[in-house]
C-alpha cells in the first residue's frame, strides 16, 4: 500500500474544562459555537475531519499551506466580537504536524496524530504551533513569518522536534529579533560553539543599545536650545 503525505491539525478550546465545571450551560454553548466555526472552515479549505467531540476537533489536509490557512482563519473568526458569549471570548489552541501515512489510518498515522496533540498543547490563542516538518513545506513567504521556539519533547517515545509559532498578526520587534538570532545560529553554529555565539550577540546588542542612547542624548541639547530661542523671541518686545 502506498504512502501519502498528510497534514494533521488539532484544535481545542482554551479553558473549556474549567468553564464546564463552573457553568455547564455556557460550556456546552461555547463548544457549539466552536464546532460550527471550525468544522465549516475546515471543509471550506479542503480538509477532512476525522475526530470531533467535546472541545476538540482533529482534521487532515493534503497540503501544509491549506492546514495553516485553515488554522489562521479559525483563530481570526474566533477573535471577532460577534463570537463573544456574554462577554466571554472563545479562544482556541491549534497545532499542526505532517508526515507520511498509509491511505488508511494506520498505526503510524495514530502516532502522528498523538504528536500533533502534543504540539497543540504548546500553541497560543494568537499563534499556531507548527512542527519543523510543516514549516519546511510552507511557501517561503509564510515560512519566514514562523518564529522558532526551540526543540521540545513531545512526551511520546522520547520523540522531540523543532517547534515554531505562527502569529495571526505580524510578529512584533522581539519576535522578529528572536527569529533573526535563530537564523544566524543555524548558519554558524557548526563553526562557533553556542556559548560563544551568545556572548558575541550580547556584545552586539549592547553596542547597538549604547549607540541608540548616544544618538538620543545628542538630540536633547538641540531641542533644548530651540526651545530656549523660541522663549526669547516670544518675550522680546518689537523695539528690542
Amino acid at each position: 500500500m502506498t504512502r501519502e503525505r498528510h497534514v494533521f491539525l488539532v484544535a481545542d478550546i482554551i479553558g473549556s474544562s474549567i468553564l464546564m465545571q463552573e457553568d455547564p450551560h455556557r460550556g456546552i454553548r461555547q463548544q457549539e459555537v466552536f464546532h460550527s466555526i471550525v468544522e465549516q472552515i475546515i471543509k471550506n479549505t479542503d480538509g477532512e475531519i476525522f475526530d470531533s467531540c467535546g472541545d476538540s476537533v482533529s482534521a487532515c489536509f493534503l497540503s501544509c499551506n491549506e492546514a495553516v490557512d485553515a488554522g489562521r482563519l479559525i483563530q481570526q473568526h474566533l477573535s471577532k466580537p460577534s463570537h463573544l458569549m456574554d462577554g466571554f471570548k472563545v479562544s482556541s489552541r491549534i497545532g499542526i504536524h505532517t508526515g507520511d501515512r498509509l491511505c488508511k489510518l494506520d498505526q503510524h498515522s495514530e502516532f502522528l496524530v498523538s504528536v500533533t496533540h502534543a504540539i497543540e498543547a504548546r500553541a497560543r490563542a494568537d499563534a499556531l504551533c507548527l512542527s519543523g516538518n510543516v514549516v519546511a513545506h510552507l511557501t517561503m513567504s509564510v515560512a519566514e513569518q514562523a518564529v522558532y521556539v526551540g526543540d521540545h519533547e513531545t512526551g511520546i517515545q522520547d520523540y522531540s522536534l523543532p517547534l515554531y509559532l505562527l502569529f495571526c498578526k505580524p510578529a512584533n520587534f522581539f519576535q522578529q529579533a528572536h527569529q533573526f538570532l535563530y537564523k544566524i545560529r543555524r548558519r554558524v553554529a557548526v563553526k562557533i560553539p553556542e556559548h560563544k555565539l551568545i556572548a558575541v550577540m550580547g556584545v552586539v546588542l549592547a553596542c547597538l543599545t549604547m549607540l541608540f542612547l548616544s544618538q538620543d542624548n545628542r538630540s536633547h541639547p538641540v531641542n533644548a536650545r530651540v526651545s530656549e530661542l523660541s522663549s526669547v523671541q516670544l518675550y522680546s518686545s518689537p523695539d528690542d
